[in-house]
């Protein structure tokens, strides 16, 4: 007797961003007959090791790229002794990767232009004090809103990311410009 059921869960991975925005990760779902032993019940995978079939041209979200996905299945034995039964279970990887142009572009890019940018300023006559200030101080906001756009996306994080950390270290030479402007205006 051969019998298929479809059925739509939605489910949820723990992910690890600390490598985002070139974050990859693994989704596991496992799938195994509950009440029935595998003499009852035989579960295993239709489409091979592949784990699962696309439509044609199907690579995932605008977020994700599907890296890929396998499957594979084990039995399992239950009881004592004698009395001992096989269940078997299928494991599906599904396996995706960030899409990180977007960050690249968007984030990382732009950081960089506004660290050059405020150390462009250093440039800048010290008579012409409010050029030197403007350009300095716009820098660190303008990476502080950076900063701010990145947090908005992600969920509350025990850890940082490596987006994060990056936007940081921009801050950190973006204020070191202000610093910098601020001793020379107060020594000269």
């Amino acid at each position: 007797i051969w019998k298929s059921v479809m059925i739509r869960k939605q489910l949820q991975c723990p992910m690890d961003f600390g490598d985002m925005p070139f974050d990859s990760h693994t989704c596991s779902l496992v799938v195994a007959s509950f009440s029935e032993d595998a003499n009852e019940v035989e579960v295993y995978p239709l489409h091979g090791s592949e784990g699962l079939t696309l439509k044609e041209g199907y690579e995932g979200s605008t977020v994700w790229k599907l890296a890929g996905a396998s499957s594979r299945s084990e039995v399992k034995w239950f009881g004592t002794d004698s009395d001992q039964y096989p269940w078997t279970y299928v494991y599906l990887d599904i396996h995706v990767s960030r899409r990180s142009f977007f960050y690249v572009r968007n984030v990382i890019a732009v950081g960089i232009l506004f660290v050059v940018m405020s150390y462009c300023s250093l440039f800048i006559s010290r008579h012409v004090a409010p050029a030197r200030a403007t350009m300095a101080v716009v820098c660190v906001l303008s990476i502080l809103q950076l900063i701010n756009a990145v947090n908005a996306q992600l969920p509350q994080l025990a850890y940082g990311t490596w987006l994060q950390s990056f936007l940081s270290i921009c801050m950190i030479f973006s204020i070191v410009v202000v610093i910098e402007y601020g001793s020379v205006s107060f020594l000269l």
